[in-house]
């Protein structure tokens, strides 16, 4: 994956952090199930096909930039993003508060 400058992109899950960037006690990321709860580092997929519960689940990820100089890749830059996604019955709801997509996208759930 590439940004508008064509400089690469990696993706890292990572916990989610609370008040003045502590860790969450106790968070975990959401449950994985059979049909496959994953993440792919090079593209920032998450795929989620079929949460196992009703719910408010928390992701959150690095994006790290790099730039190639001289033949070799260097990190130019990093931000922390997050999501959340409320599962509710017959509704996938995902609340994107700081991208540049839509503010929320609603997708109906198998």
């Amino acid at each position: 994956m590439t940004d508008a400058d064509g400089d690469s992109l990696s993706y890292e899950l990572i916990g989610c952090k609370g008040y003045n960037g502590a860790p969450i006690a106790g968070y975990t990321q959401p449950p994985v199930n059979p049909n496959g709860y994953y993440y792919m580092n090079t593209s920032g997929l998450i795929s989620w096909c079929t949460p196992p519960n009703i719910g408010e689940y928390n992701i959150a990820f690095y994006v790290r930039e790099w730039r190639k100089i001289n033949g070799v890749y260097q990190l130019n830059g990093i931000i922390e993003r997050d999501f959340q996604v409320l599962v509710k019955a017959g509704v996938l709801s995902v609340n994107n508060r700081n991208s540049d997509l839509s503010a929320t996208e609603v997708m109906p759930v198998p």
